[in-house]
């Protein structure tokens, strides 16, 4: 139902998690076709090779966690 409200931003994580491959495909061309701007995390490359832009977060580690807090 929150899906077929109109909203400017839509922030999804993992909108396919429960989903098969062809229900999350549907489901992201839902949202890629019904909002201005969508922000999506997920690990599906399937998923990613649909968006746009997709900027991949380094691993974080104990090595660089120390490191970002110095």
């Amino acid at each position: 139902r929150a899906m077929l409200q109109s909203r400017p931003l839509w922030s999804v994580d993992e909108p396919g998690a429960a989903l098969d491959k062809e229900h999350t495909l549907a489901c992201a061309r839902f949202l890629l076709e019904n909002s201005k701007t969508l922000l999506v995390v997920t690990h599906d490359a399937q998923l990613q090779s649909q968006i746009d832009q997709v900027i991949e977060l380094p691993k974080l580690t104990a090595a660089n966690k120390t490191e970002t807090q110095q």
